[in-house]
C-alpha cells in the first residue's frame, strides 16, 4: 500500500509517510510552488483511496452474485443505503468499478495517482460497448495523455478512439442511443427548474441555433442573450409564441397560516419548497390544488378502510413524503406507487399510517426473497429499512 502511494508523478516520490506528513504540516508558510505540490499530493491520495473504493464495490458484487441468475438485481440499492448515496450513484459507481475489472491499465493509472476517478470513469464508460481488445487499443492510445488533459478534452479524444476502434458498431449505437431521447425537468434552489432535452446532436444544434436566431432578433437592454433565449424556449414550448396558452394545475401543500398571510414556505408538487408569496402568486394564475397542514407540518385529515386509497388520501401521503421512502431515492412520488407497508391481505389497513411512495424499483426490492429487505413505518410518515446484513436506516420527510 506504502509503495503504491508513493509511485507518484512528483519529480521526487515520497513515502507515504512522508506525504501524509507534508499534508498535516502547517500551511502558512508555502509559497506558491508549494502549495501546488500540496494540492497534487492530495489528488493523488484521493485517486488511491478511489482505486480502493473500486476494487472493493467489485468485491461486493461478487459476494451478491447467483451462479445461475448473476450479480443480484439489488446490490446497488444496498450500497447506496449503507453509503448514504441515491441508488443511482450507488449504479454508476458500481458500474464504473465492474468495467475496471478488465482495464487493468486504468486501474493502475488510478491507483498510482496518474489520473483521477473522473478520468477512470469517462474511460470505462467510452469502452464499454467494445470487445476486451478494442478496449486494450483505446486504452493504450489515451492513457499516455491523460494525465496532463482534462476530463472533457479526454472525453473528446475516447470518443473519436472508440468510432476508429469500429466505425460501424459506432452507427449502430448512435442509432440506438436515438432511441432514449427524452425530456426532463428538475428542481433547482430559489424557485428555479431544468429542463433538459436529451436529442441527437444534430437536431438539438438545429434546435439552438433557430432559438438564438430568434432571441438575437427581439433582444432588449433589459435581458441579457441567454434570459433572451430562455424566454424564447419558453414562449415557443408553451404555446405562447403563438398566441396559444396551456392550463396548469398546480398542486401544492402549503400551511394554513400561510393562506392567512404569514411567510412560511410551501410545497410544490414535484419540485420542493417555494416562498408563500410565489404560493399566492400561482393561486391567482392556475387551478391550484390544495392541501393544508396544521403548524406542526402534518397534513389535516385521516381515514381507513378499503384496498384502494380515495384520491384525497393519495394526495396526503404523497405531500407527507413526495419521494420514494428507500434511503437516497429522489424518484417522485407522483411517478411511484402508493405501497401499503403492511400488506393489505395480511391484515394492513388503508390509512396514512401504513402507506408510503416507493418507485417501482423499490416496490420490487421490497418484495424479494432474494437477500430479502424489511420495512417498517412509523408516524409521520417516518420509515425504517433493514438490509439484508442486518443494517438498519431511517428516512422521513424532509423538514419544511
Amino acid at each position: 500500500m506504502f509503495e503504491q502511494l508513493a509511485v507518484l508523478d512528483a519529480p521526487q516520490p515520497r513515502s507515504v509517510d512522508a506525504t501524509m506528513g507534508a499534508l498535516s504540516a502547517d500551511m502558512s508558510t508555502l509559497d506558491d510552488d508549494a502549495l501546488l505540490d500540496r494540492l497534487q499530493d492530495c489528488q493523488r491520495i484521493k485517486a488511491f483511496v478511489e482505486s480502493v473504493e473500486m476494487q472493493a464495490l467489485a468485491r461486493f458484487a461478487e459476494h451478491r452474485t447467483h451462479d445461475k441468475y448473476g450479480i443480484h438485481e439489488f446490490v446497488e440499492d444496498e450500497i447506496a443505503a449503507a453509503l448514504g448515496w441515491s441508488p443511482r450513484a450507488a449504479a454508476v459507481r458500481l458500474a464504473t468499478a465492474l468495467d475496471l475489472r478488465r482495464l487493468p491499465r486504468t486501474l493502475d493509472a488510478l491507483t498510482e495517482g496518474r489520473i483521477d476517478y473522473m478520468k477512470a470513469k469517462a474511460i470505462a464508460e467510452a469502452v464499454a460497448p467494445l470487445a476486451d481488445d478494442q478496449a486494450a487499443t483505446v486504452e493504450d492510445r489515451v492513457l499516455p495523455d491523460a494525465r496532463s488533459r482534462s476530463v472533457g478534452s479526454l472525453r473528446s479524444m475516447l470518443r473519436r478512439a472508440v468510432i476508429r476502434a469500429d466505425p460501424g458498431a459506432a452507427r449502430k449505437r448512435e442509432e440506438k442511443a436515438a432511441e432514449s431521447r427524452q425530456l426532463s425537468l428538475w428542481a433547482e434552489d430559489d424557485g428555479m427548474a431544468v429542463l433538459s432535452v436529451k436529442a441527437p446532436a444534430p437536431q438539438t444544434q438545429a434546435a439552438f441555433r433557430y432559438v438564438d436566431k430568434l432571441a438575437r432578433t427581439v433582444r432588449d437592454e433589459e435581458r441579457t442573450l441567454d434570459q433572451t433565449r430562455t424566454d424564447v424556449a419558453l414562449d415557443l414550448l408553451s404555446g405562447k409564441a403563438n398566441g396559444g396558452s396551456v392550463s396548469t394545475e398546480i398542486r401544492v401543500t402549503v400551511p394554513i397560516t400561510t393562506l392567512l398571510g404569514d411567510d412560511e414556505p410551501a410545497e410544490l408538487a414535484d419540485h420542493g419548497p417555494i416562498t408563500a408569496e410565489t404560493a399566492r402568486e400561482l393561486a391567482m394564475d392556475a387551478n391550484i390544488k390544495r392541501l393544508l397542514t396544521g403548524p406542526d407540518g402534518s397534513v389535516v385529515g385521516y381515514d381507513a378502510r378499503r384496498y384502494k386509497p380515495p384520491t384525497w388520501m393519495t394526495e396526503l401521503v404523497k405531500a407527507r413524503n413526495p419521494r420514494c421512502t428507500f434511503p437516497g431515492c429522489r424518484r417522485k412520488a407522483h411517478d411511484s406507487d402508493l405501497d401499503h407497508t403492511i400488506p393489505h391481505e395480511n391484515g394492513g389497513p388503508t390509512s396514512p399510517d401504513n402507506l408510503g411512495p416507493l418507485c417501482r424499483h423499490h416496490h420490487r426490492l421490497k418484495q424479494t426473497t432474494a437477500w430479502p429487505w424489511r420495512l417498517n413505518q412509523h408516524p409521520g410518515g417516518r420509515f425504517t429499512w433493514t438490509s439484508p446484513t442486518n443494517r438498519v436506516y431511517h428516512t422521513s420527510p424532509e423538514p419544511r
